[in-house]
């Protein structure tokens, strides 16, 4: 299989597993504080909201690469999935590094803002990069 379908196959898979896995966190109303379960919980819909950032965030940057892609030589091509693919590992390092000193639904609420402004930077930083393609 071709490494540029694998590497998009990877990132699907990882944003939709991120994507089923945070709606259940969610629907089954886990906390931290046995007293604050259900889906009404503090958090709960923060939590939903800062999923769904992310989701727009990562569409718009699935979006910006592709296109960036159809628009490189291939040498390019090849060194914009190398770049990509070291972005991704650094960019969820990040957001487990500033979610590390919280707990309960802080942390995931914070996990998923931090991936939408590094996400977000990102897409500035691509359409940035090659403005001028």
């Amino acid at each position: 299989m071709n490494k540029f379908l694998t590497l998009r196959h990877s990132r699907e898979m990882k944003f939709l597993m991120t994507l089923i896995l945070a709606t259940a966190f969610v629907l089954a109303g886990c906390s931290t504080s046995p007293s604050k379960n259900g889906p009404d919980s503090p958090g709960s819909a923060e939590i939903s909201q800062e999923t769904e950032r992310y989701a727009l965030a990562d569409a718009e940057l699935n979006r910006t690469y592709n296109e960036l892609l159809n628009h490189l030589a291939k040498d390019q091509q090849e060194l914009l999935r190398k770049a990509e693919s070291s972005w991704i590992i650094m960019r969820d390092a990040q957001a487990d590094l500033v979610v590390s000193r919280t707990g309960g639904w802080g942390r995931t609420a914070g996990y998923y803002s931090s991936l939408t402004r590094f996400t977000q930077a990102r897409t500035r930083d691509l359409k940035e990069l090659f403005s001028d393609e």
